[in-house]
């Protein structure tokens, strides 16, 4: 099969989703077959949501113009060089963040058959008068397709609430509760995160009025300001102490407003799949689940996972190359990474946004965490994909810490579905200016605004300590600041 074969199959398959004739895991499952491997042993497909061709590198999927394919603008990535896709606001190779595109949005492709050879010259003058004749057909072809496929938007959007392509229908986020914090008692002693307001705690005593309370920021024109709902006073309780996770010689510390337990396992080295096309092989290694998370309308679970590098970096190529690119990240500790923050293992998907990035040192390592929302596609930012991110490294080189844990804040919609046509249409439109207004609000907002408390994501991580003896296979990190010998 030729890479215009497959396109053409691709768009008959849109067609018939479009025209309700399949469903969407119906339509999912033909474009995930419609895969093609090129002379050079890469591995092709094209986006079930974009219609654009990725090419599997590294263990990511990245946008790019198939072999044989015609050259795409002169304009080229100021970071690393690569050629750049016209319209782009991504580096498909390096993940920089380009400025706004300046070309007009491309024109959608025929839902027909593959396209001809290109004609040799102008059309002969007798045939002057069919031109016209088969435009007008062929727009009134256009436009009955236009109307079928909005019949398919809409039944898709009102009738197929529970779709689980996005899963992103889900219930109301939970109410903020606005309060402040309880006195000091003789010989108490609170826990208190680095944002705690009044310096002694971080239990609410009581609820403070709307009045009183701090107003958000203005979210971005193009979504509703929403308007959060005050709790009625309910007891409270006035103390509240640290509780402690031990497990295979990795401990840590979480609040319970956090998780009422944590549960441990072993999991077993496995291979696994990170792509329909890569294939990596994962040590044995720790994993943590947190029981009664606080948010629960979310498409991702929390969770924290520490394993070995050893072999591990030496059985993944990808997984190496990663690594690396944190190593250096954690040493220069840019304010604001230009590229794709690295993950392990990387989520099928781009990284939308890096809001609110910060570094850390926990017990016997360093680490960066970020908020971000993984896609496919330029989308609208939603509480019910928005994730709190952490990826680290041990002082030795041994270990690799990550966690992900799902957040949401009153500023977002809380999920797609609320995000009407127009908005989205947006988004799109200037998806740049949008994701840099979001990030700055987002990291205006108070990390007690979110739920959970960001600050004790914060402190849960930097309570970390790894104490598993394993032969290191890398050096450590560049020590920071006075050290006793």
């Amino acid at each position: 099969m030729t890479f215009d074969e497959l396109e053409s199959k691709y768009y008959a398959l849109k067609g018939k989703h479009a025209g309700g004739l399949l469903s969407d895991e119906e339509f999912l499952a033909e474009v995930e077959k419609l895969t093609l491997q090129d002379e050079h042993g890469r591995w092709w497909m094209i986006g079930a949501k974009t219609g654009k061709w990725y090419v599997s590198q590294a263990g990511e999927w990245v946008q790019a113009e198939p072999p044989g394919a015609a050259p795409a603008a002169e304009k080229v990535c100021p970071q690393c060089g690569a050629p750049l896709e016209k319209g782009a606001v991504f580096c498909g190779n390096c993940g920089y963040r380009l400025g706004p595109a300046a070309q007009p949005p491309p024109q959608a492709p025929p839902m027909s058959a593959q396209p001809g050879p290109a004609s040799a010259g102008p059309p002969a003058p007798a045939a002057a008068g069919r031109p016209k004749r088969g435009l007008l057909i062929g727009g009134a072809v256009v436009l009955f397709l236009l109307f079928l496929s909005c019949i398919g938007l809409a039944a898709y959007e009102y009738l197929s609430p529970g779709r689980p392509i996005s899963r992103l229908i889900l219930g109301p986020s939970i109410p903020q509760v606005v309060c402040t914090p309880p006195p000091c008692g003789p010989g108490e002693e609170y826990y208190c995160p680095d944002e705690c307001p009044g310096g002694c705690g971080i239990v609410c005593a009581t609820p403070t009025s709307a009045a009183s309370a701090a107003q958000p920021t203005t979210p971005p024109p193009e979504f509703p300001t929403p308007t959060p709902e005050l709790p009625t006073a309910t007891p409270i309780k006035e103390h509240a102490s640290l509780r402690n996770a031990s497990y295979k010689g990795v401990s840590f510390s979480y609040h319970p407003s956090v998780a009422s337990d944590v549960t441990a396992e072993i999991l077993p080295a496995e291979e696994s799949d990170i792509s329909p096309f890569e294939t990596w092989t994962f040590p044995e290694r720790v994993g943590f689940d947190f029981i009664d998370y606080p948010y629960t309308e979310s498409s991702w679970t929390p969770y924290l996972v520490v394993y070995p590098l050893g072999d591990f970096e030496a059985d993944n190529p990808g997984a190496a190359q990663l690594i690396g690119d944190l190593w250096d990240l954690l040493s220069e500790q840019p304010a604001t990474p230009d590229r794709r923050i690295p993950v392990l293992p990387p989520p099928y998907a781009a990284q939308l946004m890096h809001a609110r990035v910060g570094y850390l040192t926990f017990e016997n390592g360093e680490g960066i965490h970020f908020l971000t929302q993984y896609a496919q596609d330029t989308v609208p930012i939603v509480n019910s994909e928005l994730v709190w991110q952490f990826e680290g490294l041990t002082d030795d080189g041994r270990y690799y810490v990550g966690a992900r844990f799902p957040v949401s804040s009153p500023l977002l919609p809380d999920e797609m579905a609320k995000v009407d046509q127009s908005q989205r249409i947006a988004v799109e439109e200037n998806f740049e200016g949008y994701i840099e207004d979001i990030e700055r609000q987002l990291a205006e907002e108070p990390a007690a605004n979110f739920t959970p408390d960001l600050s004790l994501l914060t402190a849960t991580m930097e309570s970390v300590k790894v104490e598993i003896a394993l032969t290191a296979t890398r050096k450590a990190l560049p020590v920071r600041g006075s050290v006793e010998i």
